[in-house]
């Protein structure tokens, strides 16, 4: 005899890779790996976008980040804008090297809730170490142009949290870190463990690398400071 089954509820959380395209080739991440991926092939097309979101009629989080840099999708701004109408808390990852001061002011006025830059050091040599293909000064001016975009238009949103992954030949670089960041007025460091061993790699990727990531991992790591004194509750 049929047995009645509930249907589970469809999830109030969702995370969509919007681009497999990125323009670095991070030391830690599989992206520098892989061949490289156009901007164009690589983007989430906005019809199985707006297909899938509109499926999801009780969703309430959507982060538009996966592998990629989200900032090289030419539907990024579509995508936000469809989640704004909808008041679905939306925002992206980001390595901040494409977040000119224009890209920041369309940002600002499109309503995205949070941005989460990642920034692993407080000087250039370190952090162009890890994060390959960027540069320092670049990105911390456009983390600069941000906030200035920010106060222009009287907006507490994008909540910007920069993240720090730790490793040994950055995580001294902490304090100095959290000054720098702290006089261009960004909202909160994050501090995590370097999160992938690679051990699900497949052969491509070369023996020594894979020792490497031992070499530069620390051990576990979750540090959160609230850099803004006049922010009464952090956005987690």
């Amino acid at each position: 005899m049929p047995v009645a089954v509930d249907d589970p509820p469809l999830p109030t959380n969702l995370q969509l890779e919007v681009t497999s395209a990125c323009n670095l080739r991070c030391l830690m991440c599989l992206v520098r790996y892989r061949p490289p991926v156009n901007k164009l092939a690589g983007a989430m097309r906005p019809e199985l976008f707006h297909r899938l979101v509109e499926d999801l009629p009780a969703l309430r989080r959507l982060t538009l980040q996966g592998l990629g840099e989200p900032l090289l999708s030419p539907y990024l701004m579509e995508m936000i804008a469809a989640a704004v109408e909808r008041d679905i808390y939306v925002g992206f990852n980001t390595n901040a090297t494409l977040l000119t001061r224009r890209r920041a002011e369309e940002l600002v006025a499109s309503g995205v809730d949070w941005m989460h830059v990642s920034l692993d050091g407080a000087h250039a040599e370190a952090y162009q170490r890890v994060r390959d293909g960027a540069d320092f000064d670049t990105v911390v001016a456009n983390l600069a142009g941000l906030v200035a975009a920010k106060r222009a238009g009287g907006s507490d949103t994008p909540w910007l949290r920069v993240v720090f992954v730790a490793m040994r030949d950055t995580v001294a670089e902490l304090p100095e870190l959290v000054r720098l960041l702290g006089r261009i007025g960004v909202d909160e460091l994050y501090v995590q463990n370097l999160s992938h061993s690679f051990s699900d790699a497949d052969l491509a990727v070369p023996a020594d690398v894979l020792s490497g990531v031992d070499r530069v991992a620390v051990g576990p790591v979750a540090i959160v400071t609230v850099l803004r004194k006049d922010v009464k509750k952090a956005r987690l």
